[in-house]
């Protein structure tokens, strides 16, 4: 069977993280997760840009101390896992937040 190219992609960023790093994703994800649930209004949902830059603790608001090329290589690895499960991914500016939109309707 041949190898899916999503998955490789995802195992690519995921090696170069730490076990710490790959948790501020999965803390990341199940923030992005809940706020989903909870704000789910004509399709889209936002999230605070420090938050999904992790620039920022989804729980406690405080500076992540993760270096500029892991937040990347993180943030890279968020965007696609939720790109790969059908969610768009765009700036909501002014307001600095995130938008996630379902591309299912």
């Amino acid at each position: 069977m041949p190898k899916k190219y999503k998955e490789i992609k995802n195992k690519f960023l995921d090696d170069k993280l730490t076990g710490q790093e790959k948790q501020g994703v999965r803390d990341v994800e199940n923030h992005i997760d809940n706020q989903i649930e909870l704000q789910w209004e004509n399709g889209a949902v936002l999230i605070d840009a420090c938050i999904v830059n992790f620039e920022c603790d989804p729980n406690t608001g405080d500076p992540t101390p993760w270096s500029e090329d892991k937040k990347n290589i993180m943030n890279q690895l968020l965007y696609s896992r939720y790109r790969d499960e059908d969610w768009k991914m765009s700036m909501a500016t002014p307001t600095g937040q995130c938008r996630f939109t379902s591309t299912k309707t």
